[in-house]
């Protein structure tokens, strides 16, 4: 979880602003990479994960919702597969980009702080 990520580095001592910033590199870089495997190679990378009648259900969702999805993941923080299902979805770069990893940087840098500030003000 990326949270915890910025907890542990915040309870060590490091820097508030380059944990969160650490922890938004690696989450967009693994996304846009896993986002960039599913547009290539389609989904056989994460079907060998799911029974086929899950991996239906997922698609099913997927392609009924679209976009939504894609905002959901982003918020939440779901799976870490879900991107390679976006990418042989053949979302559009751009859709992905605004409503998965922007959406992404904002909670990352909203849920960084209210843990950094949780923990100031708690730890007095």
């Amino acid at each position: 979880n990326p949270f915890l990520l910025i907890v542990m580095s915040l309870s060590a001592g490091l820097n508030v602003h380059l944990s969160i910033l650490a922890v938004i590199v690696g989450s967009c870089f693994g996304s846009i990479l896993a986002f960039d495997i599913g547009r290539r190679h389609g989904l056989r990378f994460i079907t060998p994960l799911f029974s086929r009648k899950t991996m239906h259900k997922i698609l099913e969702v997927s392609q009924k919702y679209g976009v939504l999805i894609v905002f959901i993941s982003a918020v939440v923080h779901i799976p870490p597969y879900f991107p390679i299902i976006f990418g042989a979805l053949k979302i559009p770069w751009k859709k992905f980009l605004i409503y998965g990893l922007l959406v992404r940087v904002i909670t990352f840098v909203i849920g960084g702080y209210l843990i950094y500030f949780g923990i100031i003000r708690y730890s007095l």
